[in-house]
């Protein structure tokens, strides 16, 4: 009698457990369709029953169980993610096709999850603060699994700015709120340390509005007025604000939105210099180097000897660095005049400071 009530406890056991199961089943399957799938992979209803044993053996729900819980889930919504069937050639298909694959639809593509994962690595962060954000990610876009193995900052080294991302979470509310901020900007040292500029020993405090935030170059910048005065615009490199903090003062509206994007299009380098029309003379293997660094030239040509006239809009300051780096590229700058100015006064100095020395060395040699 003992052994028979024993025998039927465990039979209503079992069952009660295995009812139970099967109404959370959908949970666990969701799970495996969040971490496993995306949109343009998925797993068979075989596969993730597999899943399933592997995870509960035994007590797994049935493939038919399996079945039924994915048809009743085709076309919902998890937390915005999709589930739906898709084919062989990842395009979507009705979920009561005998064919194709169950997956759930991510929040990114896999060319933007590799975009946004290549982006990490123009920051200057720690590797650890690198592998936090990565996890986060991975947690995001299901199996489109982003490698930390590969994901090292191309700026990694031991003075990296440990306020990097502070600094960050303090600009954006700054930005979001329209407040001002105040911080001290950094120079750095014979050992590559940052060390607050100032006078003294006291470090120089910066009162500014800030406007937006900016890749240019690969560095990540702040654009911003002083505080005191509007109309002086000004750029920081982010990596060397320190001790930044809110000054609970409100920046004043605008009048009229400041678009960051805009105004970095016109400088190929990160100057707060107005912009002005740039007029050069460049054979076609120049093309590469006016396109990459200026926005929209207009380019007019060729004349007889191979020659395009090409206009831009740059700061003067910008115009100079970029016809320096490509001194030895077929550029000629016509206009304006400001700037050839200032080119052959480059080129004396470094006749000057180069070519001379060399020659008296060859003359004192050969004595």
């Amino acid at each position: 009698m003992e052994q028979s009530t024993s025998l039927e406890d465990a039979s209503i056991t079992s069952a009660s457990e295995t009812r139970h199961y099967a109404s959370n089943a959908t949970l666990e399957i969701l799970e495996i369709l969040w971490n496993s799938t995306h949109s343009e992979h998925g797993l068979s209803t075989s596969e993730i029953h597999a899943e399933l044993r592997k995870k509960f053996g035994d007590d797994a729900p049935s493939i038919r169980t399996v079945r039924n819980q994915l048809n009743a889930l085709n076309g919902s919504q998890f937390l915005e993610r999709k589930i739906h069937k898709i084919d062989s050639n990842g395009e979507e298909t009705q979920g009561s096709a005998p064919t194709g694959k169950w997956c759930m639809s991510t929040f990114f593509a896999p060319s933007e999850v590799r975009l946004l994962s290549d982006s990490l690595m123009l920051s200057r962060i720690s590797g650890d603060a690198m592998k936090d954000i990565v996890d986060k990610l991975n947690k995001l876009v299901g199996s489109i699994t982003i490698s930390n193995k590969y994901l090292t900052t191309t700026h990694e080294k031991d003075n990296f700015s440990k306020e990097f991302l502070r600094n960050i979470d303090i600009l954006n509310d700054a930005i979001t709120q329209r407040q001002s901020v105040i911080f001290h900007y950094g120079d750095y040292d014979r050992n590559g340390e940052l060390r607050p500029r100032g006078t003294q020993g006291k470090p120089r405090e910066y009162h500014v509005d800030p406007a937006q935030t900016a890749f240019k170059n690969g560095k990540y910048y702040l654009i911003c007025t002083l505080h005191q005065d509007a109309t002086q615009r000004r750029i920081f490199y982010i990596d060397r604000i320190l001790n930044a903090r809110h000054a609970n003062e409100q920046s004043p509206i605008p009048d009229r939105p400041f678009d960051a994007i805009a105004y970095m299009k016109d400088r190929p380098y990160p100057v707060t210099d107005e912009a002005v029309e740039v007029t050069m003379s460049v054979k076609r293997e120049a093309f590469n180097i006016v396109f990459e660094w200026f926005d929209a030239p207009k380019i007019v040509g060729p004349d007889p000897d191979g020659w395009y006239k090409v206009t831009v809009r740059s700061p003067i300051k910008a115009a100079y660095w970029w016809a320096l780096q490509y001194v030895d590229a077929q550029v000629i700058i016509h206009s304006p005049a400001t700037l050839r100015k200032q080119l052959i006064q480059a080129m004396n100095k470094l006749y000057n400071q180069y070519y001379l020395p060399m020659k008296a060395a060859k003359a004192k040699s050969s004595q």
